[in-house]
């Protein structure tokens, strides 16, 4: 069993912020790549995870919902 390891619940900590970093570069090459939306859905499912957050905001403001501009 896992829990029979020692330092198993750091190991487990490591691999999920591992997961996670994966997932946060994967979202960065979308976004270097233009597909905005797929980007902003990845940043988003990251949640707080590093600037996660505010990425998926400004995609979504700036690329997938952008204000009607004024004539």
């Amino acid at each position: 069993k896992i829990s029979e390891y020692e330092q198993s619940d750091e190991k487990i900590l490591e691999c999920k912020e591992k997961a996670l970093e994966c997932k946060y570069n994967a979202a960065m090459v979308l976004l270097e790549e233009g597909k905005y939306m797929e980007a902003y859905e990845a940043f988003f499912s990251l949640g707080g995870y590093k600037d996660s957050a505010t990425k998926a905001d400004e995609i979504y403001w700036s690329k997938v919902y952008p204000k009607p501009r004024k004539h």
